[in-house]
């Protein structure tokens, strides 16, 4: 008996002890007191328990307080920035533009903050330019100064093709990443964000570096030749040096093997890379030339296309000729219905030359060498989403506890309960809003469900105790009927 009593009261102190501890963080709320003359009001915060006063800049650091807050005083709605009363306007203008900061510090390196038309496309050429592979959210606020229109034009002309049956592209579509014929879709933009997907990027910054060094010594080779020879020269290094890699077909998804690193680094490479590298050299030659996708299907309802085989046009005395480097086509005629349309003055004959000229492979070995010698630094890991940052500690000062006393309360918003309140000298009026001290980068509603459903320990471990001191009791009450039943059996 004497045990079982021991370990109720051991237990109990123990329990008493973890509620305490938990409940100071768990009840720990803020105070908001309204003071000044209407126009000029003033916002004062305080630690519900201790009275403490907060400074705007501690609530934002440390408790993910909002800079704006509207309060409800009667009938009346008062607005507020950084404690300080402003204009409707500006209250719903700023909420809206801190909203878009917290959407991107939540998304982390994913995250975008744009603000105008200009913000967007450098964003995008940073992604596309850099090849930052992974997917990238741009978050904005209704109220800036973004012209969706223009950002899908610049999309189009930089990423995308004018129209889904386009099937010629220049390298700058092409070349780093699948070029997109379907449109940035900005249908969704009203919500205040925008997915960019960048997975499709073929090469990485530390392919592009290395090739691009290897290029550049490979044409320094006829750098001084005729766009004839140029283009001779490209096409017979590309079909003696690059290996074809036999793929699927282009069904959605990029092959392993499909980038200007890979048919020139590599040497082995399906068309796609053939044809990527016979342009990226082309470019590089101030060569007008053009990658040419055979399209097998296509259906634009569900975004589906499907390439039997990629190959290039290239510009010569004015007129466009076809290139297969995985084919063996040199110059060749085009037909034109090859083309998804007649922009191009195409030749329907074969260009009369088609000699090939000689090529010292030992010194472009060379150059391959040195250029896969080359340190690099970055890598392709998609980037993720990233987790929630650590909450910073606020330790609060010793202060005064200052007494007040509740007179009613009003509920005022879903995320908001507000408690008309009065000092003990009755002389101001006070607004008092309990939020919770945790940091916390939900929205509010999902910030006040998360807090309804916490338990609060007093109503577990208060009936515990209450039970262990009934057992207390109970125990002092049989142990002396005990005693006075042995006593009197003693005196029998």
């Amino acid at each position: 008996m004497k045990k079982t009593f021991f370990i109720c009261i051991v237990f109990s102190i123990l329990a008493l002890t973890f509620a305490i501890s938990m409940n100071k963080s768990y009840s720990l709320g803020i105070k908001l007191e309204v003071t000044g003359e209407k126009g000029s009001r003033v916002l004062n915060y305080y630690d519900y328990l201790t009275g403490y006063k907060f400074s705007i800049d501690t609530l934002v650091e440390y408790y993910d307080y909002s800079e704006y807050m509207a309060v409800t005083t009667g009938n009346e709605e008062v607005y507020f920035y950084r404690g300080n009363e402003t204009d409707k306007n500006t209250y719903t203008r700023g909420l809206a533009s801190e909203t878009a900061d917290r959407k991107a510090l939540e998304y982390g390196s994913n995250g975008r903050r744009v603000k105008t038309t200009e913000d967007v496309i450098n964003n995008l050429k940073d992604i596309f330019n850099n090849q930052r592979y992974g997917e990238f959210m741009f978050t904005f606020s209704p109220y800036d100064n973004i012209d969706w229109n223009s950002v899908k034009n610049y999309w189009t002309n930089a990423y995308g093709v004018s129209y889904p049956r386009k099937n010629y592209y220049t390298y700058s579509q092409k070349g780093n990443q699948e070029v997109d014929r379907w449109g940035l879709d900005i249908s969704q933009v009203s919500s205040g964000e925008l997915k960019i997907n960048a997975i499709n990027i073929r090469i990485t910054k530390d392919e592009l570096e290395v090739t691009d060094n290897f290029a550049n010594k490979l044409i320094s080779e006829v750098k001084n030749k005729s766009d004839y020879d140029k283009i001779a020269f490209v096409y017979k290094y590309i079909t003696t040096k690059t290996n074809y890699y036999v793929d699927d077909g282009y069904d959605n998804t990029l092959a392993s093997t499909a980038s200007a690193y890979d048919a020139l680094m590599q040497r082995e490479s399906a068309c796609v890379g053939f044809s990527i590298a016979f342009s990226y050299l082309m470019d590089k030659l101030n060569i007008e030339s053009y990658i040419v996708d055979n399209i097998s299907e296509l259906d634009v309802s569900n975004r589906y296309i499907k390439s039997v085989h990629t190959w290039n046009v290239v510009k010569l005395d004015n007129k466009f000729y076809k290139i297969d480097t995985t084919g063996r086509i040199f110059l060749g005629a085009l037909n034109k219905n090859e083309l998804s349309d007649n922009l191009l003055n195409i030749s329907t004959a074969k260009y009369p030359r088609s000699d090939l000229p000689n090529i010292n492979f030992s010194i472009i070995d060379n150059y391959l060498n040195e250029a896969k010698s080359i340190k690099t630094t970055t890598t392709q890991t998609p980037i993720l989403f990233p987790t929630k940052k650590a909450t910073k500690e606020f330790i609060i000062p010793n202060s005064q506890t200052k007494t007040i006393k509740t007179t009613n309360t009003t509920n005022t918003k879903e995320n908001t309960t507000i408690t008309s309140i009065k000092y003990e000298n009755g002389t101001t009026q006070v607004f008092v809003v309990t939020i919770p001290t945790t940091k916390n980068k939900e929205n509010e509603n999902s910030r006040v469900e998360q807090q309804n459903k916490k338990v609060n320990l007093n109503y577990i471990l208060i009936p515990i105790l209450i039970i262990v001191i009934i057992l207390y009791i109970v125990y002092k009450i049989l142990l002396k009927k005990n005693k006075g039943d042995i006593s009197g059996q003693q005196s029998m």
